[in-house]
């Protein structure tokens, strides 16, 4: 008989790296990579531990076979000029022009040639600061066709990058380029992921233990990992009770999200606004406020952080308003 595997097959840390199929986003990659083959734009959005960059990591999984892939994090370096962003993309030998004009001549000399490249931009935030003519080369680049873009961030990343662009006056930057917003997967997918995950000797069953799991934390891919880990590895440990129990679940869920990430959640909050986080205080039981009774301000700042739609429907996270609440006296 095969043995047991002893490793934890949650990962409830970093990216994914290696798997161009992570959990529930096969629509939103298939969109991406539909607006990529036509040499479109793209803003690949949503809330910090969204899964954007296990996204990304994917989507460069998925195109390097037909494309030349340029995929760069804006995070360490910064750039605030072409040449600089040129630079991380790793330009070819610079020519007279710098990197920045090296690498549009290169991209110029691969569109004749039919070769197809696209640019993967992560972290995109860092762009608030750029000087103008940094976003009139990306934007030239776009509109010829050189190269399809995706830039990756949150909905506040974006709209300071835009805002940032548009100091020029008649700029339209933002205009060409299509949003897509990564929201919690779907109930079913989630399911799926957790009653497969799960490995033999710690099996989830989908009215149980993973039923319990979405119903304590929805839907988000991170929160999945978190709690499916922690499960796994107390039932090895300690107790079987998760898997009988809803009771233990929840104790797990408490722990291993509102405990054991304090962290993330707080530095959550401080990203946030004043008007939102006045917002937020009204969450009562895992359930935010009722959007028509917030003042204009708050609506606008909560659409801005992603934490509600231009629908003023809320965008569901149970342990961050659950978090909330629980930190009330705090806050």
């Amino acid at each position: 008989m095969k043995p047991l595997s002893v490793e934890n097959p949650f990962l409830p840390g970093g990216p994914l790296r290696d798997d161009p199929n992570p959990p529930g986003r096969d629509a939103d990659l298939r969109k991406i990579q539909a607006l990529v083959e036509q040499c479109s734009l793209v803003a690949l959005l949503g809330p910090r531990r969204a899964g954007k960059t296990s996204v990304l990591n994917a989507l460069r999984l998925r195109l390097r076979q037909s494309y030349r892939v340029r995929h760069t994090s804006l995070e360490m370096r910064q750039p605030r000029t072409a040449d600089a962003l040129a630079d991380t993309l790793g330009s070819d030998q610079a020519g007279r022009g710098g990197p920045a004009d090296s690498l549009y001549k290169a991209l110029t000399r691969e569109k004749k040639k039919r070769a197809k490249t696209v640019l993967l931009f992560d972290e995109v935030g860092y762009l608030a600061n750029a000087d103008l003519p940094l976003f009139s080369w990306l934007r030239a680049i776009g509109q010829e066709g050189l190269a399809g873009i995706v830039y990756v961030g949150t909905s506040r990343d974006w709209i300071k990058v835009v805002e940032a662009a548009n100091r020029n006056p008649g700029s339209s930057f933002g205009n060409d380029v299509t949003p897509v917003t990564l929201g919690p997967i779907n109930r079913d997918d989630a399911r799926t992921f957790l009653t497969k995950t799960a490995p033999p000797d710690v099996p989830f069953e989908a009215e149980r233990t993973a039923a319990w799991i979405l119903d304590l934390c929805g839907t988000w891919p991170f929160y999945l990992q978190v709690l499916g880990f922690a499960v796994v590895h107390d039932v090895r440990t300690r107790t079987r009770r998760a898997l009988v129990e809803r009771e233990r679940v929840h104790e797990l869920y408490e722990q291993a999200l509102l405990v054991e990430r304090h962290a993330l959640f707080r530095s959550r909050w401080d990203e946030l606004t004043r008007p939102a986080q006045d917002a937020l205080r009204g969450v009562r039981g895992k359930q935010p406020p009722p959007f028509s009774a917030l003042a204009p301000a708050e609506q606008d700042e909560l659409i801005a952080c992603g934490l509600c739609d231009t629908l003023q429907r809320w965008i569901a996270d149970p342990p961050f308003f659950d978090w909330i609440e629980r930190q009330r006296d705090r806050l």
